[in-house]
């Protein structure tokens, strides 16, 4: 229950942040660098230029070009979407060449107690192919398993990406709140002024007391003092979001205001099917899951043979090979008899690993 009613506030709180009007939210396209800035590509709006306005997208799509994290996300999908290509290797056939050359001295006894050196020398090739047949679904469960392995790291980029964007957004809303409040007091500092004429005017003129005059005087005190907590908290908040953007050293920089209102209607239980629908921590789970069940499984097939068939095709030429050429078809079956508890012991850590994932 704790666990549900976590993944329901943080769905009302993102959503807000990262939801577009309709429909759910995506990822935004990770932009490649560009060596230069020229104003028209989309690289050139994720760069900040000095005393330039920027918008939300803006401040997003430099997040991600400056995220480590992004990087080394996207380079371990791509690690993984090898592993797939790995894994169907399998079925392709395997061919391999080698060739070697042999010399050697041969002596042979002869007459009146003398001998006499041969030698002998040539070259060989051999060609070999081997083709898997029948391996009782080791291949395709492997197969299986790298691909929910690259299911789980494209969530796991996502997720990523995801909580890159809620920072970067969360933190640009922060500014833009903080340069409102700091507007705001001001405003009631310029207003608290003009109170305070008033009360010396009225003071002056005998109709009011001096205590009115203190009373204006402590109020405007009080309001500079929090004009002075606002300057400090939209510096904060200015560093907060060059920190979400990767660019603590960003130069002086203006934002777009956007704080407009607009009314989408969603109820807690939506924002709860489309949490446990759309988090790409949960999908990322769930495919490590199955790729765990899938090595269980493939770890017990260990005890099952294979079957393959090989094919061989030798030529050779020199004085060394009696038989200049030849070739052979056939079929191998291999049967696991004993390997030392390898199996066992590999059927018992993916046990574990299902259970811990």
């Amino acid at each position: 229950m704790k666990h549900d009613a976590l993944v329901g506030i943080t769905a009302l709180t993102a959503f807000l942040l990262l939801a577009p009007p309709q429909g759910r939210a995506e990822a935004p396209a990770i932009q490649p660098p560009v060596p230069e800035a020229t104003g028209n590509s989309a690289g050139d709006r994720a760069v900040i230029r000095p005393n330039g306005k920027l918008t939300v997208d803006q401040c997003v799509q430099v997040a991600l070009r400056n995220s480590p994290n992004v990087l080394a996300a996207s380079h371990i999908m791509n690690a993984m979407r090898s592993r797939v290509g790995q894994a169907w290797s399998g079925y392709y056939p395997q061919i391999t060449f080698t060739g070697s050359y042999v010399s050697r001295d041969t002596v042979l006894p002869g007459t009146l107690n003398t001998e006499t050196t041969v030698r002998q020398d040539g070259y060989v090739g051999t060609g070999t192919l081997t083709q898997n047949i029948i391996d009782f679904g080791k291949t395709g469960t492997q197969v299986a398993i790298r691909q929910k392995d690259l299911d789980a790291s494209r969530e796991d980029l996502r997720d990523t990406t995801g909580l890159i964007v809620f920072n970067v957004k969360s933190a640009y809303y922060g500014l833009l709140r903080a340069e409102k409040s700091r507007d705001v007091l001001r405003e009631t500092v310029a207003l608290f002024e003009k109170q305070l004429e008033v009360a010396r005017g009225f003071f002056d003129a005998g109709e009011r007391s001096k205590f009115d005059v203190t009373n204006a005087e402590v109020e405007l005190s009080n309001q500079k003092l929090n004009l002075v907590r606002a300057v400090n908290a939209l510096r904060i908040a200015r560093v907060t979001l060059n920190n979400a953007m990767g660019v603590p050293n960003a130069p002086e920089y203006t934002i777009e205001d956007t704080l407009s209102f607009q009314k989408y209607a969603i109820t807690y239980e939506e924002a709860c099917d489309r949490a446990f629908l759309n988090r790409p921590d949960i999908r990322s789970a769930a495919a490590k899951r199955e790729s765990a069940e899938g090595t269980l499984s493939l770890e017990r097939k260990g005890h099952l043979p294979t079957l393959s068939g090989n094919a061989n095709y030798t030529r050779g030429e020199g004085t060394y090979y009696l038989e200049p050429t030849s070739w052979s078809v056939g079929v191998t079956l291999t049967v696991p008899f004993f390997s030392g508890f390898l199996t066992t012991h590999r059927v018992g850590e993916a046990k574990e690993y299902l259970f811990a994932v």
